[in-house]
């Protein structure tokens, strides 16, 4: 049987079934995706923007009962808080588009695109590299 599953998905299956996940061999890894991101549109008004910015950093900061209910709703679904993500966080997802974009241009016979593509796809996977 082939398949594809992501890391959560596969952390599951050992958990639950350890036996099975065993016998699953990889036969290839992307990089690291990113999930649960929360984001927003770039076109949006910069001032709702950092609204809903404070919103998440401030959730569950708060100290008596509302802090004490934002808590247990996070805990409730395994997270401590929210946090800031830097530039480089959905670098994987512009590594994969930088390597559809790459693939469409050759397609095309887009020699130009490709090789752009292709500069911006290797630039993003060396910072990848680089990083502890």
């Amino acid at each position: 049987i082939q398949g594809a599953a992501n890391d959560v998905a596969l952390r599951v299956l050992a958990q639950q079934n350890p036996q099975l996940a065993a016998q699953l061999e990889p036969v290839w890894t992307s990089p690291p995706i990113p999930e649960g991101g929360i984001l927003v549109r770039s076109d949006l008004d910069p001032v709702l923007k950092e609204k809903i910015r404070s919103f998440f950093l401030s959730y569950s900061e708060r100290s008596g009962a509302a802090g004490d209910r934002q808590r247990q709703i996070l805990a409730g679904l395994g997270w401590s808080r929210f946090t800031a993500a830097e530039e480089t966080y959905l670098d994987p997802v512009r590594e994969m588009m930088a390597a559809r974009d790459e693939a469409e241009a050759r397609a095309r016979g887009d020699r130009a695109g490709a090789r752009a593509a292709a500069e911006t796809r290797r630039t993003l996977q060396a910072r990848r590299e680089v990083r502890p």
